[in-house]
């Protein structure tokens, strides 16, 4: 039991009893300590508390990119990017930012990807919207990108490349921002696909060089299709 101002003596005992206010335990014994909890708890965090939070949650759930999935989690709860959580690490962060972001947690842990999560995901150093209509890019697949590229450096430039299967837009859109000359067809089979693409294209600015063709790869191709210097496919 707490006993203010015990084993002190005279005037100096006197004024800390004085501080003490009846029913309250002072803040110095085990009493106040264990009724301060509630109030710790809420204390505002910074976004490094929440980043770390989430990425030992993560890692204790056996994910492997712990670390890389923790900062695209914080970050589109906190709408930035993740650059800019970098940059903003020590800033303090509102309940509804930390909340979004334990929601989010929730989700990853029941085995959910974090690209159907958050809605989006980077390709070849570029931001993918992503949803359940098509396949996550893998970084893997970037490998194609560089292929292609590769194929036509330095003697076709301004070539014509046809995405077939090109589901939400990856590859096409990666090699139209690597070769502005060139011009890319985004071809699928998907209304859901073809509309996710378009929206990825106008999202990188691609509009002139980026266009798109409903088809079906088992069909023969329309007759104005025309001819391409190049044909890449990802089929899921």
């Amino acid at each position: 039991m707490c006993h203010p101002g015990a084993g002190t003596g005279g005037s100096r005992g006197k004024r800390q009893r004085r501080l003490v206010t009846p029913g309250v335990p002072p803040p110095y014994c085990a009493a106040y300590l264990e009724q301060d909890i509630p109030r710790r708890l809420a204390m505002p965090k910074t976004y490094n508390e929440i980043y770390i939070r989430v990425r030992n949650a993560l890692r204790e759930h056996g994910v492997e990119a712990s670390a890389i999935e923790a900062r695209i989690i914080v970050a589109c709860a906190a709408g930035k990017t993740t650059a800019q959580l970098v940059r903003d690490l020590r800033l303090y962060v509102g309940d509804e930012i930390a909340e979004t972001a334990e929601a989010m947690l929730a989700r990853r842990l029941t085995g959910e990807p974090v690209a159907y999560i958050t809605g989006q995901w980077e390709f070849y150093g570029i931001p993918m919207e992503i949803t359940r209509d098509v396949l996550i890019p893998r970084v893997d697949t970037e490998v194609l990108v560089d292929t292609a590229v590769a194929s036509l450096r330095g003697r076709k430039m301004d070539a014509r490349i046809l995405d077939l299967c090109s589901g939400s837009g990856c590859i096409g859109c990666a090699i139209a921002e690597v070769m502005p000359k060139s011009r890319v067809v985004l071809a699928d089979i998907s209304p859901e696909a073809m509309a996710l693409s378009r929206r990825n294209v106008e999202r990188n600015g691609l509009q002139g060089r980026v266009s798109f063709l409903p088809a079906d790869v088992m069909q023969p191709p329309p007759i104005m299709t025309g001819s391409f210097d190049l044909v890449v496919s990802n089929p899921p």
